[in-house]
């Protein structure tokens, strides 16, 4: 009896911890890295509507392993361009979010450094309608990897 009450406790506890986690993983957080002076990073993402709402836009933000050289991402869609730079690399905060107003359709980002050396970095991007919820995403595409 013991044995199946702690069953039915385990397997309870792994299914909230399942559906807690699937509630949160709707940002695409990406570890990469940069090595050659001058590398560039290449993605495409998809944003489309959902139950949520249209797209309104896309938040891109990255962090830097290491203090130099600095990491930026940029985003364009169309005429449109977002970029934000992590000014403080090597600590655990992210660089400030850039958003681009871009709607739904296919977004471009790359992430690129400045100046020669090897670094690694987290890449964060993600879908939003205008109240700030996730909208549907792929998983971004690496298109180029330096």
């Amino acid at each position: 009896m013991k044995k199946v009450v702690l069953q039915k406790i385990a397997t309870t506890t792994a299914l909230l911890a399942v559906m807690s986690y699937v509630g949160t993983a709707s940002a695409h957080t990406i570890p990469n890295s940069l090595a050659a002076a001058g590398a560039v990073d290449l993605f495409q993402t998809t944003c489309k509507p959902n139950v949520k709402g249209k797209t309104a836009q896309l938040v891109t933000r990255v962090k830097a392993a290491k203090l130099t050289p600095l990491v930026s991402v940029q985003a364009y869609k169309g005429k449109l361009a977002s970029q934000t730079t992590d000014a403080k690399g090597g600590d655990a905060a992210y660089s400030p979010d850039a958003k681009l107003g871009g709607g739904d359709g296919v977004y471009t980002i790359l992430v690129d450094k400045s100046g020669s050396g090897k670094i690694n970095y987290i890449l964060d991007v993600h879908c939003q309608t205008l109240t700030g919820a996730h909208t549907e995403q792929p998983e971004p595409v690496q298109v180029q990897n330096q």
